[in-house]
């Protein structure tokens, strides 16, 4: 069984749902700082929230009172509605625990009383002021989960990490799903005017059910994005990646829920999907100028072993602190041609990135290319490297800008730029080698 924590996020920072307490059902709920008797503006809301006849968490879980207590102020708007339900329903099945979590949650969204998880605004902000800690998460060795509603997950595309877990969730019950646990037995799931078809007769099931299949083919009539899918294909295809990437901007603005949903199947299961399988496609491995396994030196044995070496991890082979002289053989194991564009990166004095080699050629299946030498140092040296069946005048700026990316979160938005239009990425690291006494 895994343990959670949940990340709120608000536009000015990300507050971290310390603890849940249950509390005598004649007094209101409340929500505190950080364990103090400071009441937070929310609070008359998140009663609100909780009780019956308004309220959610009554409905779900039985009890009408608690107090939590969050690690900074979350004092406007209705967007911690979703992680705050979460918390509980997590607290009420033992999986919550801020303090030794294998999972970071980080969720926003408005429930309605009919479990339905809305969309909210100003995600792009909340996202970025939770950065920082998302990645102190994930470095600590917990997984990190985003959920939020669907419209709101296609605005992320460029802000989130490909290592993340994201899912966008229309409904409270595919919220459980996506966390693996259950919603309670109790909880309300229809609406007043909802028809139970084990009270209708056989004929007016059959007319119920015609009814409901007409309705859905008008609404998805109406409402698909035939001209704007269609259009992306196109784009994609005559790779006009950034008109592909304005198109999809366009649907997300429109905030249309059908069409928002497709062009979210239409990235992770059609760009996405190449994109990893381009990544695949692309073999490099290291051809050392020290290749002599005789040589005395402790320097030169170690960057004999790197000859050959395959290189397909983040964190790759020791090299001694004087570096080892490399060049790169790269090999194209896709269907197609394919253009490829391979770059080592250092840092300068200050710390700026700085280009060591930059090498692109167009390649066919099975054919390959060697770059020219480089030196590998340490821990600092980042090898990017990208592979694309489209012309690379649509994509070579954003590889461009990714070289010049100074922190950490840049880098990810420029390679999610990438991911998100069909380009594979591949990074690789390596690691100093330490002398012993």
């Amino acid at each position: 069984m895994s343990l959670h924590n949940l990340i709120v996020p608000t536009t000015r920072h990300a507050a971290q749902i310390l603890s849940i307490t249950r509390e005598d059902p004649d007094i209101r709920s409340v929500v505190c700082l950080n364990d103090s008797f400071q009441a937070l503006p929310i609070s008359n809301g998140y009663d609100q929230f909780v009780r019956r006849p308004t309220g959610i968490i009554e409905k779900l879980l039985g009890r009408s009172a608690y107090r939590i207590d969050v690690s900074a102020p979350v004092t406007q708007g209705d967007s911690w509605q979703l992680g705050f339900c979460l918390a509980h329903l997590l607290h009420d099945q033992d999986q919550f625990s801020p303090t030794n979590a294998d999972i970071t949650i980080w969720a926003t969204g408005e429930v309605d009383p009919h479990f339905r998880v809305r969309q909210v605004d100003h995600i792009d902000a909340k996202i970025k002021t939770s950065y920082e800690l998302l990645v102190a998460e994930e470095r600590a060795g917990r997984k990190v989960m985003i959920l939020a509603a669907p419209e709101n997950i296609l605005e992320l595309s460029d802000c989130v990490p490909k290592e993340w877990d994201v899912h966008g969730v229309a409904t409270l019950n595919e919220a459980c799903a996506a966390l693996g646990i259950q919603m309670p037995d109790n909880h309300v799931v229809q609406s007043p005017d909802t028809v139970k078809t084990s009270e209708m007769e056989p004929n007016r099931i059959k007319k119920y059910l015609s009814a409901t299949v007409i309705a859905l083919v008008a609404l998805v009539g109406v409402n698909m994005p035939y001209q704007s899918l269609t259009d992306s294909f196109k784009y994609e295809r005559d790779g006009q990646l950034r008109a592909l990437r304005m198109e999809m901007r366009k649907i997300n603005r429109q905030k249309n829920w059908v069409a928002t949903n497709a062009f979210y199947f239409f990235e992770v299961f059609f760009l996405l999907r190449k994109s990893s399988q381009l990544e695949r496609s692309l073999s490099i491995t290291t051809l050392t100028l020290n290749q002599d396994s005789t040589a005395q030196s402790e320097t030169d044995l170690i960057c004999a072993r790197l000859s050959g070496a395959i290189v397909s991890a983040k964190n790759l082979s020791l090299v001694p602190k004087t570096g080892c002289p490399v060049t790169f053989n790269v090999k194209s194991k896709a269907k197609s041609d394919v253009r490829v564009w391979l770059a080592v990166i250092d840092q300068d004095n200050d710390g700026s990135p700085l280009t060591i080699m930059k090498h692109g050629a167009d390649i066919k299946p099975g054919q390959q290319f060697v770059t020219p030498t480089v030196t590998i140092n340490n821990q600092k040296t980042l090898l990017i490297a990208a592979i694309s069946d489209r012309p690379d005048e649509a994509w070579s700026g954003w590889f461009n800008n990714l070289l010049l990316s100074d922190t950490f979160d840049i880098i990810e938005l420029e390679v999610d730029r990438l991911t998100s239009t069909g380009v594979g990425v591949f990074q690789a690291r390596w690691q100093p080698f330490i002398e012993l006494d």
